[in-house]
């Protein structure tokens, strides 16, 4: 089958250079449409990822300063347990060390003869307890009047029963304190 061809060579050719034109210009303007939507889409895309980077650096933020606070309180509650601990010692330690003191203020006071072998001091009850050996009747009597004497005791009793031996006697002898007994200067 033949064609008809009704259009001059230089119509025809005429034609098919606009038609190209068409085509280039079609196709420039697509690549342009396409570079624009693709920009776009870029564009966007990167707003919406710095917003979400926002969202996620305030999240942080706000996750690090609760941590921070919690932290925080808990380091001055231990602070706080601490403080209340050195309160307490230093308050305990004010007492003690004096007592030492005063324990060996009483050793010095123990007369010849006498070995002790526990000397206790109960601060809830207040009272002092000596416990060891006489080597006579006589050193456990000047015992008795050496801590009779200091004033720190309410009163010193020998048991009936440690003063019937001569020599050699075994003794716990109990005492209440007075409030002198704790009044130390430093």
């Amino acid at each position: 089958m033949k064609s008809l061809n009704f259009l001059f060579q230089e119509d025809r050719q005429a034609l098919q250079r606009a038609y190209q034109e068409l085509r280039f210009q079609h196709t420039s303007l697509l690549i342009v449409l396409s570079v624009g939507l693709i920009s776009g889409l870029v564009w966007g895309t990167n707003q919406l990822l710095h917003v979400r980077i926002q969202q996620l650096d305030d999240e942080i933020q706000s996750t690090q300063q609760t941590e921070l606070v919690q932290q925080t309180t808990a380091a001055e509650s231990k602070v706080r347990e601490f403080n209340t601990l050195v309160k307490f010692f230093s308050e305990e330690t004010e007492l003690i060390f004096p007592l030492s003191d005063r324990v060996a203020e009483i050793s010095k006071i123990i007369p010849t003869g006498i070995k002790v072998d526990q000397l206790s001091l109960n601060m809830n009850a207040k009272q002092l307890t000596l416990a060891g050996s006489a080597s006579n009747r006589d050193s456990y009597l000047s015992l008795r009047d050496a801590l009779a004497n200091t004033g720190w005791f309410e009163s010193v009793e020998l048991p009936i029963t440690d003063l019937l031996s001569r020599e050699n006697i075994r003794f716990t002898l109990q005492t209440d304190l007075t409030d002198e007994f704790f009044n130390i200067s430093k």
